[in-house]
């Protein structure tokens, strides 16, 4: 139950217009009453339903959530190439040890023929 009797004490703050509907209360208000419930941490929203966290922050958070959505998109995306890069290094250095050591074989067997 809420109490309204801080409300109804100072008469700075009784311009309240409680409206009531399916989801219960709605309070249609201005802003000395919106600085008042922010003074208990309530808040009162775009929809006119009263919210404990400041709908400006609850928009931060969102886009705070967005871009942390999007910079783990990036650093997945990051992660792949790194993988692919690795992968190819591998690869390549595998082919270069193998080309070293044909290297290495010819030079022997050129040395090797050189004695006869």
């Amino acid at each position: 139950m809420i109490d309204y009797s801080y409300l109804k004490k100072n008469h700075n703050y009784a311009c309240v217009l409680l409206k009531e509907n399916r989801d219960g209360l709605i309070i249609i208000s201005n802003r000395v009453v919106e600085e008042a419930l922010s003074s208990f941490s309530l808040y009162i929203d775009d929809e006119n339903k009263i919210r404990l966290i400041d709908p400006e922050r609850v928009a931060d958070s969102a886009e705070l959530r967005d871009e942390c959505k999007d910079f783990i998109g990036n650093v997945l995306e990051s992660k792949k190439i790194v993988e692919i890069l690795i992968e190819k290094t591998e690869l390549y250095s595998k082919q270069v040890e193998t080309a070293r050591l044909k290297a290495i074989g010819v030079k022997n067997m050129l040395k090797s023929a050189s004695k006869y």
